[in-house]
């Protein structure tokens, strides 16, 4: 009897789209996934449940299900995608199917090469970005499906880490998938430390404005503190150069430093009234 080969469903997780792609090492080499959109216009726990059923459908042959992590980044709808990925893996537990979870970077990574869109690319949606060069590495156009892509990114992963373990020799023909799932599978121990020097150079917004006493205040959000000075100009000077000092302050008391880009401006400006 000929043997079963290893199969690896892809699942991208979507409300009103969900992509899936179930795919085998033959499928990879013959350009041949198979995919679909589980395209759906219900709501609540009726959708929920439509796209369990589906999932469930599709997971069946599966040897290894291949899911992307929590977004945690989204401003929107994360509740919602959090409650649906919890119904999914329910159901994957529950057919004891083995899950590996990946992040949206290491997807991006197999398919393009690059973890986040390059500058050079900043004319093109992310979408049609990661689709382009999808077809570029591997050959197969996925039109205007960007969630059945990335379900094929996803059931990619799986292939490599299939083949890290049982024929490591078989990834040198395939450079993406190696690189990803070395990097999945050893992870760095250590992230690599920021020095203060860093943080000196990081530029925070300084607002300056005029204030109560008759003087001027200039106030740094992603420090936490507010210099003054007689003018605006000097109480801007006095941010920039204590800056330092209250970088240092914050180290010594381990509290962290922010580094969120709402907090850069690069230019410190003065707000009149």
């Amino acid at each position: 009897m000929p043997t079963k080969p290893f199969t690896v469903l892809g699942i991208d997780a979507s409300l009103t789209g969900t992509g899936l792609c179930l795919l085998t090492l033959e499928d990879v080499r013959e350009k041949t996934p198979k995919t679909t959109t589980l395209k759906n216009h219900l709501s609540g726990v009726p959708r929920l449940i439509y796209i369990e059923q589906e999932v469930e459908k599709w997971a069946r042959e599966a040897d290894l299900i291949v899911i992307e992590g929590y977004a945690y980044e989204r401003r929107f709808r994360r509740e919602a995608l959090g409650e649906l990925q919890g119904v999914i893996k329910r159901r994957l537990y529950l057919m004891g199917k083995e899950t590996l979870i990946v992040n949206t970077q290491k997807v991006k990574k197999v398919l393009t090469g690059n973890g986040k869109k390059p500058k050079k690319y900043k004319n093109i949606d992310v979408k049609k970005w990661t689709i382009q060069e999808t077809k570029k590495n591997y050959h197969m156009d996925f039109g205007n499906k960007d969630n059945e892509c990335d379900a094929f990114g996803l059931a990619l992963i799986g292939i490599a880490h299939y083949l890290y373990h049982r024929e490591p020799a078989s990834l040198e023909q395939y450079p993406l998938m190696k690189m990803v799932i070395s990097e999945i599978v050893n992870p760095s121990e250590k992230p690599s430390k920021r020095s203060i020097y860093y943080y000196y150079n990081l530029p925070y917004k300084i607002y300056v404005s005029p204030n109560e006493k008759g003087t001027y205040t200039a106030h740094c959000p992603g420090l936490d503190y507010s210099w003054e000075g007689n003018t605006p100009n000097e109480a801007l000077e006095n941010a920039l150069n204590g800056k330092k000092e209250r970088i240092r302050e914050l180290k010594a008391k381990k509290i962290r430093l922010k580094t969120a880009r709402k907090y850069m401006g690069g230019v410190s400006y003065i707000i009149k009234k």
